[in-house]
């Protein structure tokens, strides 16, 4: 299953709040680290740890960094 489907399954989001995730996503070209900090999901400083370990690991995505921090686990990364 889906990490994203699984958050609905378990009953940590709602249908609703998966399908604005989901819409966001294919309508918004915007940050994850905005999303995540929008989200509640990210403070500010987490983000700017994460968008700095990225400068100088560049061809690491934002989520593969925040995840490797123990910022964000997997299924949220999806759901951003």
């Amino acid at each position: 299953m889906k990490p994203e489907l699984e958050l609905v399954h378990t009953g940590r989001i709602t249908p609703a709040q998966y399908v604005e995730a989901i819409t966001r996503q294919t309508e918004e070209t915007t940050p994850l680290g905005q999303v995540a900090i929008e989200a509640g999901l990210l403070t500010p400083r987490e983000v700017f740890e994460v968008l700095h370990r990225q400068r100088t690991e560049p061809s690491r995505r934002f989520g593969d960094i925040a995840v490797g921090l123990g910022y964000l686990n997997r299924s949220q990364v999806a759901l951003l």
